[in-house]
């Protein structure tokens, strides 16, 4: 069987280790090992500044898989509980298919984390072309829900602007179409490019166009609309209660712009410049799976009740925070709207 010779030299310390590497193994998973062979051999030294140094980035990349995984275990907890409920348990709606539809996004990408993540800890890390998958169903699902926030963010705006264009002539059945061209136009660069893959081509200007299409559409748009939301929310009047639901979206926006920001930085930066530093990659996947699990935590905080001390479901505060959709937060402002018309045409009578 052919194998490929690696040694792994230290000058600090005058340490080497050679290794055989078959061409089937993960070279990565192989490098990490022969890593771990040097570090066992370093700690029988007494040499202390080496072995301090490493001890250190091995400890880092721990605590940072262990982060990991302890942020997609609790994301998958709580859009589980969303899915669960909004698909099973509560009356469907035009917003709530929205909602089940991101749940389901950041349930994908939350699983695709914690499998990757339990594979580097365990040692058993995926070969060729499995890992590239990994990441392509990551970046599948990562672009579903920044595609279902944006239509999101610009149903709301519409319905805030022009509640009563929006309750009269809303399509009935839009926000499922939405949702399956969402899906649909999300999986077509992925899909192309990991055909490709198979038949070892180098297709990078396909990620390079979807990463293009997150950074300079998704994000502006959802900026604008999320600001359009604040001021609405923020000069309303304080004698009409602000809407749950309205509230509940604004925050949802306000958390991706900041979470999604530094991962958007990354591929911008790597399909420009081909590099980037590995610190700052690893911060900024992190806090895209922070993301994807803080959702769950907002519909939680925003539907309960704060006053009574009465314990509700978890079915009770998603139906307080979401009923708002069957009769919109805005129904004051349309029935204002309709008596509005209603004079005028009285007047012009």
């Amino acid at each position: 069987r052919r194998c490929l010779r690696v040694s792994w030299t230290a000058r600090r310390s005058n340490l080497s280790i050679l290794k055989e590497i078959s061409p089937e193994c993960s070279l990565e998973g192989q490098i990490v090992k022969l890593r771990l062979q040097y570090f066992g051999q370093l700690m029988r030294r007494e040499d202390s500044l080496e072995k301090t140094l490493l001890l250190g980035e091995m400890e880092g990349h721990y605590i940072l898989n262990i982060s990991y995984i302890l942020i997609s275990n609790l994301g998958l907890l709580g859009n589980g509980t969303v899915i669960w409920l909004l698909g099973f348990c509560i009356k469907r709606t035009h917003f709530t298919t929205y909602i089940l539809n991101l749940s389901m996004a950041d349930f994908g990408l939350l699983t695709v984390t914690f499998i990757d993540r339990m594979s580097f800890i365990v040692g058993k890390y995926f070969t060729y072309p499995a890992d590239d998958m990994f990441y392509l169903i990551f970046l599948f699902m990562y672009t579903t829900g920044q595609f279902l926030l944006t239509a999101i963010s610009i149903d709301r705006c519409v319905a805030v602007l022009f509640p009563l264009w929006y309750r009269c002539h809303r399509p009935p059945n839009m926000s499922t179409a939405v949702c399956a061209s969402i899906w649909g136009l999300s999986s077509i660069s992925p899909a192309i490019h990991f055909t490709l893959l198979l038949s070892d081509f180098n297709i990078s200007s396909t990620l390079g166009i979807q990463i293009i299409v997150n950074g300079f559409l998704c994000l502006p748009l959802m900026t604008v609309t999320t600001l359009i939301l604040f001021v609405r929310v923020c000069f309303k009047s304080h004698q009409r209660r602000r809407g749950k639901l309205l509230i509940m979206v604004l925050l949802a926006l306000f958390f991706f712009i900041i979470f999604s920001f530094p991962l958007n930085a990354v591929f911008i930066t790597l399909f420009v410049l081909h590099s980037v530093p590995p610190f700052f990659s690893q911060y900024a996947f992190i806090l895209s799976s922070l993301n994807s699990s803080v959702n769950p935590l907002i519909y939680f905080l925003v539907g309960r009740q704060r006053r009574g001390r009465c314990r509700q479901s978890m079915k009770a505060i998603f139906q307080n925070v979401f009923k708002e959709d069957e009769n919109p937060a805005e129904a004051g402002e349309i029935s204002l709207e309709t008596q509005f018309l209603s004079t005028r045409f009285e007047i012009v009578l």
